[in-house]
């Protein structure tokens, strides 16, 4: 770091804290924005047979 952004020599300050739940959250959530998980619309043979098997019945 340069200028105003380096931490005084005083501070005792040499590297982040590894752990950081906050900074972890939002690379998490930048992270499904760029590659979004994939979303099961859970569309299987059987529930179409079965959604047209109730639609015929429906209409009779």
């Amino acid at each position: 770091m340069v200028g105003e952004w380096q931490p005084p020599e005083a501070s005792g300050l040499e590297k982040p804290p590894r752990d950081n739940p906050i900074v972890g959250h939002v690379v998490q959530r930048l992270l499904n924005m760029v590659y979004p998980p994939s979303v099961s619309i859970g569309i299987t043979e059987n529930s179409v047979h079965l959604y047209l098997c109730k639609y015929r019945a429906h209409r009779k």
